[in-house]
């Protein structure tokens, strides 16, 4: 990778793609406002091409509108955008979500003997949507779009595409895990079409996957697992993350274990608090720690969170009240505008006055809508502080974004009076 390189062009566009061309041209392909930068409804976007100097990494020669709205412009199709240009038996093909990236999601394809068109679409698109699905199905995956196409050593193609994972109640769209990533065939028609799945197919959750040689890959991606990290090795693995950018140094490895700076940024504020996590990757999850916390003053807080962003999210932790240890809940919901950047306290209990600074087990366990709060002060012995607590403010139908909650550690200290 070079450091980055600044394309006027495209700055007020989104989605870029590169495409390489096998006469050696380069060309970027992107989402940006239509023609004139005024829309004809809400939504309306249009797909762009530029060609691109690979070498002084630069646009060059003019922007020109290879899609303006979608496929059937009469229809006034929202938000077209993740467009990808690739080749195939002398045809350049343009793939592109349209709809939104919600249960609307939908993938649809042109194609055209010039790279820069005119690019015509296919009359059965879209060629991937489950929005001709019920939504009552079992085990639906919903918003499927923003998809590739790719091509393996052996000429099979295939499709990676994002979708979600809702989970009940029905009435609802609600996705804890945020958008996700899919994979699934390419089926080519006789007539030079690509079809990822045909009108009301439904995704499946398992499939064979493509002949490749199998993968090195850190961690498990899908289907059922359990991870556990000892903070044993020199660096933090990759899978943890942390709001916005850290400014200083606040957590050490050593000795089995990883230590946080307790520090005033609370969870609820706009700032990068001393919180590492990793993402929710399952509908049903159990996430669970060990926390040794000698809390100095009322208000010092050390514990496990499941966290969407700085105003949804659960505190299970360990905290000081009236000079007494205590295990704490504590809840911030962004749709009570009168909450503070604490959040609410909505459950606690009492500690031994010896349990400060001795091991104390804090685990969440997620049931699709439901989580459960749950503590120990010996390995095993769980005792239930909340359960049952309203899970879907953590979803992204509630809290916003697109990437889902996380569970992950975090230390507070209470403000210098």
């Amino acid at each position: 990778w070079s450091d980055p390189a600044w394309l006027p062009d495209l700055a007020g566009g989104i989605d870029p793609s590169l495409f390489f061309d096998d006469d050696g041209r380069a060309w970027i392909v992107n989402n940006d406002l239509p023609e004139g930068g005024k829309e004809r409804y809400n939504g309306h976007r249009a797909i762009w091409l530029q060609e691109f100097d690979a070498k002084a990494l630069r646009t060059i020669g003019p922007r020109k509108v290879i899609l303006d709205g979608g496929v059937v412009p009469a229809d006034r199709p929202e938000y077209v955008e993740g467009p990808h240009i690739f080749k195939r038996d002398g045809w350049y093909y343009l793939t592109a979500a349209e709809g939104g990236t919600g249960l609307g999601h939908q993938q649809v394809v042109l194609r055209s003997r010039q790279v820069t068109g005119p690019y015509e679409p296919w009359e059965q698109n879209p060629v991937l949507t489950q929005n001709d699905l019920a939504q009552e199905r079992p085990l639906p995956i919903t918003s499927a779009g923003h998809a590739d196409f790719i091509q393996t050593q052996d000429g099979d193609w295939w499709a990676v595409f994002l979708g979600n994972r809702p989970y009940p109640p029905l009435e609802g769209h609600y996705v804890n895990t945020g958008r996700e990533t899919f994979l699934l065939p390419v089926q080519w028609t006789a007539d030079g079409w690509p079809r990822i799945t045909a009108p009301g197919e439904t995704i499946p959750y398992v499939l064979d996957r493509p002949a490749l040689p199998a993968g090195s890959a850190a961690q498990p991606t899908s289907g059922s697992f359990a991870l556990r990290d000892e903070f044993d090795g020199a660096t933090l693995p990759l899978h943890w993350i942390t709001p916005r950018n850290p400014r200083q140094a606040w957590y050490r490895l050593g000795g089995g274990s990883i230590a946080l700076q307790a520090r005033e940024v609370r969870l609820g504020d706009r700032g990068n608090p001393s919180f590492l996590a990793r993402r929710q990757q399952h509908q049903d999850a159990d996430a669970s720690t060990v926390v040794r916390f000698a809390p100095r003053r009322d208000g010092d807080i050390a514990g496990l969170a499941a966290f969407q962003n700085e105003d949804y999210w659960y505190l299970l932790a360990l905290s000081r009240v009236d000079g007494k240890p205590v295990v704490v809940l504590d809840r911030r919901d962004g749709r009570n505008r009168d909450e503070p950047p604490t959040g609410m306290r909505i459950a606690s209990a009492g500690l031994p006055a010896s349990a400060a600074g001795k091991p104390l087990y804090l685990r969440i366990q997620a049931r699709g809508a439901r989580y459960d709060f749950q503590y120990a002060t010996e390995p095993g012995k769980w005792r239930t502080l909340a359960a049952g607590q309203d899970g879907t403010l953590l979803a992204t139908s509630v809290a916003g974004g697109f990437t889902g909650a996380v569970f992950g550690i975090y230390a507070g200290r209470a403000p210098e009076e």
